[in-house]
């Protein structure tokens, strides 16, 4: 059977009728690229990342897919499942690129930033405009942190032979 690599979501995981494996490795951190000063980094949030396979509408999770998150702030190499720790910035930072290797198919999903707890708009005209100067602000001094929970999941697809 031949799989390919279908999706890699940024939301928190589906649970229905599967079991998660246990994560036995150590927390990673990744390794900051010169790109990020350190006055930027405002802490630190934990991200796990978990990969699975649908076969014969049966989902489970698999481990040990190779897999990378590379941003113009950090980089790291990871075998899923992994919970890593990644920086929580000042300022707008990069997208995080997570790449997966499984059954010879890669692919990639893109993990962009998002302000940290911040309300930047109400329902009034004048709410609207306040929200939009705040958010031009908010982009350089709030706090900006990547998704909590990230999947690749492969399925398998029909082939002509």
């Amino acid at each position: 059977m031949v799989y390919k690599f279908s999706t890699l979501a940024l939301a928190g995981p589906v649970l229905a009728g599967c079991e998660m494996a246990q994560i036995t490795q150590p927390v990673v951190d990744v390794t900051r690229k010169p790109a990020l000063a350190p006055e930027r980094v405002t802490g630190l949030s934990d991200t796990v990342l978990r990969s699975f396979v649908v076969e014969a509408d049966t989902r489970k999770e698999l481990s040990g897919v190779p897999c990378t998150i590379d941003s113009g702030e950090f980089t790291a190499k990871i075998t899923t499942p992994v919970q890593m720790r990644l920086p929580r910035v000042a300022g707008r930072p990069s997208q995080a690129v997570v790449t997966c290797q499984y059954s010879d198919q890669t692919d990639r999903v893109v993990a962009a930033p998002t302000l940290d707890g911040v309300v930047v708009a109400g329902a009034s005209p004048v709410g609207l405009i306040l929200g939009a100067v705040t958010a031009g602000m908010a982009i350089e001094k709030d706090e900006w942190a990547y998704p909590a929970y990230i999947e690749a999941t492969f399925k398998p697809i029909e082939t002509e032979e």
